[in-house]
């Protein structure tokens, strides 16, 4: 499987930044104050025009694949009628494709191409999204320009509407955007968003569909681990300067290669059943004017696993390196008791 975009808004303190993470957004608030779905943060719609647009740079993704998102949405209600849409994917271009929406007055999730807001939906479902209570949707599109193509809607694990036989793609390459449009009553009621999920069906990992509700936690380094061979930019405690979020102006440096700085990280604020995924993300730059890069670690017990090398060009531009960890670094499906006793850094 392909892991594509995870993001549970719980790392955030402002709304401008989750411009680190996202290609954009456009009126979406950070909601904090135990907003979100498990008392952290959420995003919520505060505009008509509303979106929050995934990922730096679009995955190709053949046709014949399926793609699948997972959110939690939650509104107290249904707006005039009309159906809303809630979640597309857009190609970036005057011609979109593929969207999910929830219908007015009652409040069902159906499937529809984008820009059919008035039109008849593909499909729709049953279960009532608009009752002021949080609701995990999950939708899988396969990918097709022809009439080969299908969409599935499950509502908090259940299936609620699918459709077959439809095209439901203009072009293999996109971007997933979250709360496409959103109006009226829609705006008034403040829609919110949380624990967003985007990812394919391809490889032996997290290819199931549905997963069912999921909850994405954010952890924080806790303590400085071996080996600790970068310079803090104050003090001699690293993990410190690692810790303090997508505005802090600590850091960690080095100048060789070879190198690496590890460091623990706190227990999870509960004890989940399955655990799909670690993602690990490191906010770096180099300000030099040679190319320089970093290498993503990850220890368990005594082994220790490289990731995809990061390189960094020069200038100090910042990058957001994402990797993701299907299985600990000895190879071991994840529990809550290897997460917990998880050690992870970077390298040069």
């Amino acid at each position: 499987m392909t892991l594509y975009f995870s993001d549970g808004f719980d790392s955030y303190t402002t709304s401008a930044q989750m411009a680190n993470r996202w290609v954009g957004y456009t009126n979406l608030t950070l909601q904090t104050g135990g907003a979100g779905r498990f008392g952290g943060n959420g995003v919520v719609v505060s505009n008509a025009s509303s979106s929050l647009a995934a990922m730096y740079g679009s995955p190709s993704i053949p046709l014949g694949n399926k793609v699948r998102a997972g959110f939690y949405f939650k509104v107290n209600n249904s707006g005039s009628a009309n159906n809303y849409p809630i979640f597309t994917l857009d190609s970036g271009a005057s011609t979109s494709f593929a969207a999910v929406y929830v219908s007015a007055p009652s409040g069902r999730v159906s499937t529809n191409k984008l820009g059919s807001s008035t039109g008849t939906p593909l499909a729709t479902g049953t279960a009532n999204v608009c009752d002021g209570q949080y609701h995990w949707i999950e939708v899988e599109w396969l990918l097709a320009t022809g009439a080969t193509g299908s969409s599935t809607i499950y509502v908090d694990g259940v299936l609620d509407a699918t459709v077959t036989g439809i095209a439901t793609v203009v072009s293999s390459t996109y971007y997933p955007i979250v709360a496409a449009r959103l109006n009226g009553t829609f705006v008034a009621s403040a829609p919110i968003f949380d624990d967003f999920i985007f990812w394919d069906d391809q490889g032996t990992t997290f290819n199931t569909f549905p997963l069912g509700p999921r909850r994405i936690v954010s952890l924080s380094p806790a303590g400085d681990s071996t080996p600790s061979q970068f310079t803090p930019n104050s003090g001699t405690t690293h993990y410190t300067q690692v810790n303090g979020g997508w505005s802090s102006a600590n850091y960690v440096q080095d100048g060789g290669t070879g190198n690496a700085d590890m460091y623990t990280f706190g227990a999870l604020p509960f004890t989940p059943t399955t655990i799909n995924a670690v993602v690990q993300l490191i906010l770096a730059q180099n300000p030099g004017t040679a190319s320089a890069s970093l290498i993503p670690k990850l220890k368990t017990g005594a082994t220790t696993s490289n990731g995809a090398t990061l390189t960094l060009g020069s200038g100090g531009v910042n990058k957001v390196s994402t990797t993701v960890w299907g299985v600990d670094a000895t190879g071991a499906a994840w529990t809550a008791a290897n997460v917990n006793a998880m050690i992870a850094g970077v390298g040069d």
